[in-house]
């Protein structure tokens, strides 16, 4: 881990410290050269600069913009390095105990030591540069597929562009992925209910680029599991107490079952298991501790990750929150 970790850091130096002589020479070239003869530059465009820069200062100022790219493909690369020192699924953020603002801080200070310091990012991806290399931040991500990575590199890139102000839109958990919130989809409230998304830091970035609260996340995903639970997880329930012990039993609607109680989901099995013993005499052979593991068991198997939820046994009722 040391070499790899010294690798990390030395492989970019070399490049970043001749950085600003690259990036100095490279605008006062169109400050002094450029901008007096044809303006201000929007779009940059081949053999433009011809008759506009001598021979040789066209030549330099095209060794420097290709200078600039190699630099925005090291950064890339670097970036692409945190998995090495990072947890690498988005869930890790989303279920963990992280604060996004601190990882950054720590992210940012292993980028520091490569040489790219924020200040050294700001100038790589000043409106100049982006112009004469035809790619701004947003082009950086969507070429280098940085938004499809991990969570870390969102938060890294969600921050990057927050704090120098590339106004780019980085999505957290991918592009789209705030949106499924908006458009209501079923599954992503309870996959990121499951996750655990309105207990974390991170879930509340989520919420707020969904354009939605955290309790308004609550009402939606406890309905959404509710419907879930009637539609899947009881259906899968009796189907393995058919298979498993040939025993029959029917759910019908399944609301009397289910609370959703602020910002926690009841099923009260209690209930569900005295309804199962008086559907068929020989039902009461199957203990009560058996029938909840069964149960159990469809609610994980068609619930995605609960494990990540708090989950609490009364003895009478599962508490989920």
């Amino acid at each position: 881990m040391l070499k790899r970790y010294q690798d990390f850091i030395t492989e970019s130096l070399s490049r970043v410290k001749r950085f600003n002589y690259v990036y100095d020479r490279f605008i006062e070239i169109y400050n002094t050269q450029i901008v007096p003869k044809i303006g201000e530059v929007d779009e940059f465009k081949n053999h433009m600069l011809s008759g506009v820069l001598s021979k040789q200062d066209e030549d330099e100022f095209h060794r420097l913009r290709k200078d600039l790219i190699n630099l925005r493909n090291d950064f890339s690369e670097r970036i692409m390095g945190f998995p090495k020192f990072y947890q690498k699924l988005f869930s890790s953020l989303a279920h963990g105990t992280s604060d996004p603002e601190e990882d950054f801080e720590e992210m940012q200070k292993l980028m520091n030591r490569t040489g790219y310091d924020l200040d050294v990012i700001k100038k790589l991806f000043d409106p100049i540069v982006s112009i004469f290399i035809s790619e701004d931040f947003k082009n950086f991500i969507e070429k280098n597929s940085l938004d499809s990575q991990n969570g870390y590199i969102d938060i890294y890139l969600y921050k990057i562009n927050e704090k120098l102000n590339l106004e780019t839109k980085v999505w957290l958990g991918g592009e789209g992925w705030a949106s499924t919130l908006t458009d209501g989809d079923h599954d992503e409230y309870i996959v990121k209910y499951a996750y655990g998304y309105h207990k974390t830091k991170y879930g509340q970035l989520v919420f707020e680029q969904a354009g939605i609260s955290r309790e308004d996340f609550i009402i939606e995903s406890l309905e959404h599991l509710k419907d879930h639970m009637k539609s899947d997880v009881f259906p899968t329930f009796v189907e393995e107490l058919r298979r498993s012990h040939a025993l029959k039993f029917e759910i019908y609607e399944g609301d009397n079952y289910i609370i959703c109680d602020d910002d926690r989901f009841i099923i009260n099995y209690d209930d569900i298991y005295s309804d199962f013993i008086k559907f068929d005499e020989i039902n009461k052979e199957l203990p009560i501790e058996e029938f909840k593991k069964i149960l159990i068991s469809s609610l994980n198997r068609e619930t995605y990750s609960l494990p990540n939820l708090n989950f609490q046994d009364t003895g009478d009722e599962i508490i989920i929150s």
